[in-house]
C-alpha cells in the first residue's frame, strides 16, 4: 500500500504541485497538481506506469480494476455497465461513502480515442459539472497517463 501524503510544493506553469512519489515495486511514478480557478477546480494527476499504452488505457476503462482499486470508499458500479471495459456513449453509476456519506455519480463516456485519450461526464451526481479527461502516451519503458480533473461544486468556489 502507497499513502500520498499532500504537501505544497513549486508552483509550474499555473499548476502547484502537491505531491511526487515514485515507487519501483509497483513500477509506476505520481506527480499530482491542482490549479487554482476562482469558480472551476482543476486537478491533474501525472502517472508513468511500466506497461504498454494499450493495457494502461485498457485499465483505466475497467469497471473491476476500478472497483477493486477503491477498496477504502466501497466504490462499486451499480448502473449501467457494471463490469469490464466501458466504451463511447456508454454510462456507470458508481455509489461511494465519503465522509461518512453514501453518494451516486453517473458518468457517460463522451470522447474516445482508442489508445490515446477517453474523458468521462458527470451525467448526475454531487457536482455542478464535473469531466475527467484521461491521456495516454507511449514513452520509453511503458506509458504516462494523464488525467485531467475539471469540476464546479454544487454551491460555486470551494
Amino acid at each position: 500500500m502507497i499513502q500520498l501524503i499532500l504537501q505544497r510544493s513549486t508552483v509550474t506553469q499555473g499548476f502547484e504541485l502537491l505531491s511526487s512519489v515514485t515507487s519501483s515495486a509497483f513500477g509506476f511514478k505520481l506527480r499530482a497538481l491542482i490549479e487554482y480557478d476562482p469558480v472551476m477546480a482543476k486537478i491533474r494527476l501525472v502517472t508513468t506506469i511500466h506497461a504498454p499504452r494499450e493495457r494502461v488505457f485498457d485499465l483505466a476503462r475497467d469497471i473491476d480494476a476500478h472497483m477493486e482499486s477503491a477498496g477504502k470508499t466501497k466504490e462499486r458500479a451499480v448502473d449501467g455497465v457494471t463490469s469490464g471495459l466501458i466504451g463511447l456513449g456508454e454510462t456507470v453509476t458508481w455509489e461511494a461513502r465519503h465522509f461518512g456519506v453514501r453518494q451516486r455519480l453517473t458518468v457517460r463516456i463522451t470522447e474516445f480515442e482508442y489508445p490515446a485519450m477517453f474523458a468521462d461526464e458527470m451525467v448526475s451526481g454531487a457536482f455542478k459539472s464535473m469531466k475527467h479527461k484521461h491521456r495516454f502516451e507511449a514513452i520509453e519503458g511503458g506509458t504516462e497517463m494523464v488525467d485531467e480533473f475539471e469540476f464546479v461544486s454544487p454551491m460555486g468556489v470551494l
